[in-house]
């Protein structure tokens, strides 16, 4: 009995340009988190102007080091976009029945935090007592659209993929909506948590850090699920694969084989192959398969090479009649 053929899982070890580039990529991108992070550490340092429980992050771009304010939003901005680069990529359906929608508006986002952080160090604040003007307006929309883009876009990319890590993002996700709701609401008028929203915004900006860092992994660990474990892209394991081709093949090989077809004029004469014998059809376009009488045994290799002379069309009278000595 035939055995199914062995699938052989084509090798993407790191060995490969495009492996290499993506770990080039996911470790520049981790380095400009860290380097975002060390940066707004030292902006937290004892002696500075903005206090970190009343005033905002983005206060420190009106101080004297608000060059390093600038300097490490955008490196975080740089990490983001080299770590959600495989992130921002519609791929796959998804696993919790979501539909395309989702595959849209995930990506959409995650590029709305990495905009939106570009956009924070172009148009910064106002200063504290001055009236709204056209950049700061641009500047609070900015910071909502990046504040609300990621855990938004987190959640929706991680219910498209299985497993721990996916859950874990759609928790941390959830987890920085669940910081937003405070933060937002010490900006209301008269509200008791306006002198903390200093402090709720570092809460929020640091829980967002963390799910970037669990984002990007999400990406790497489906890529070595994929890779290493025994799945495919389409999510299926290759000897799933191995036995629908092979199926499809068995299909195939058990059809009826035509063989030994020479044709006269209209007509084609040819030798039906089955698994309980051979017989000799006669196939006309326009009229149905005509089976000679007289050929239920399996005909040699030299009765199968069939003469174009030996053949001719049979005339509708003869066709589907029965040999006089099978008459009598």
């Amino acid at each position: 009995m035939p055995t199914a053929p062995a699938f052989r899982v084509p090798a993407a070890g790191p060995g490969s340009r495009p492996a290499r580039a993506r770990v080039v990529a996911r470790l520049g991108g981790l380095v400009g988190a860290g380097t975002a992070m060390l940066l707004f550490g030292v902006l937290h340092l004892p002696g500075q102007p903005v206090h970190p429980v009343r005033d905002t992050v983005s206060d420190y771009a009106l101080s004297r080091h608000g060059w390093l304010f600038n300097l490490a939003v955008l490196a975080l901005a740089t990490g983001s976009v080299l770590l959600l680069a495989p992130a921002l990529r519609r791929s796959g359906r998804s696993s919790f029945g979501r539909g395309r929608l989702a595959a849209v508006v995930g990506p959409v986002g995650l590029a709305a935090w990495c905009v939106g952080l570009v956009v924070l160090v172009v148009f910064p604040r106002d200063a504290p007592g001055v009236p709204v003007s056209i950049t700061g307006e641009i500047h609070r929309w900015a910071a909502v659209a990046a504040l609300s883009g990621l855990p938004a876009g987190a959640l929706l990319v991680a219910v498209r993929r299985p497993g721990r890590l996916a859950r874990a993002v759609v928790a941390g996700a959830v987890g920085c909506v669940v910081a937003l709701v405070p933060f937002v609401a010490a900006y209301l008028v008269g509200s008791p948590l306006r002198p903390y929203v200093g402090l709720l915004e570092r809460l929020v900006c640091l829980a967002e850090l963390c799910l970037l860092i669990l984002v990007a992994h999400l990406d790497h660990g489906g890529r070595v699920t994929a890779a290493y474990s025994g799945s495919t892209p389409g999510g299926r394991s290759p000897s799933a694969v191995a036995s629908r081709t092979y199926s499809s093949r068995m299909r195939r090989s058990s059809r009826p084989a035509l063989v030994g077809t020479t044709s006269r004029r209209r007509a084609t004469a040819m030798v039906r192959v089955t698994p309980g014998g051979a017989s000799r059809v006669m196939r006309t376009p326009g009229r149905r398969e005509t089976t000679m009488p007289g050929t239920s045994a399996m005909p040699s290799p030299a009765s199968t090479k069939l003469s174009t002379a030996s053949i001719s069309p049979p005339s509708t009278a003869k066709v589907g009649s029965k040999p006089a000595a099978r008459h009598a």
